[in-house]
């Protein structure tokens, strides 16, 4: 059975360019230059969600269903 949220190793092989602890991200997420998205720790990406650019998610963060971030500028979050 494949499981909703990528395990440890698939969130070190999306190339993120930084994740803390307790990151759980959807499998129907879709990542835009994950080189440029930076995540804390006990973060939670649900279904659907877009990130795409320099985006910085900080600690203790939910992103819900079909959120859509663009950080073509640069957003923090948290």
């Amino acid at each position: 059975m494949v499981e909703t949220f990528y395990d440890a190793e698939e969130l070190t092989s999306l190339g993120l360019r930084k994740f803390g602890k307790n990151v759980r991200i959807s499998r129907k997420t879709s990542i835009y230059h994950p080189e440029k998205v930076s995540l804390g720790d006990d973060v939670q990406i649900a279904d659907f969600c877009i990130m795409s650019g320099m985006v910085d998610i900080g600690s203790h963060v939910h992103l819900g269903a079909y959120t859509a971030i663009y950080g073509q500028n640069g957003v923090r979050i948290g």
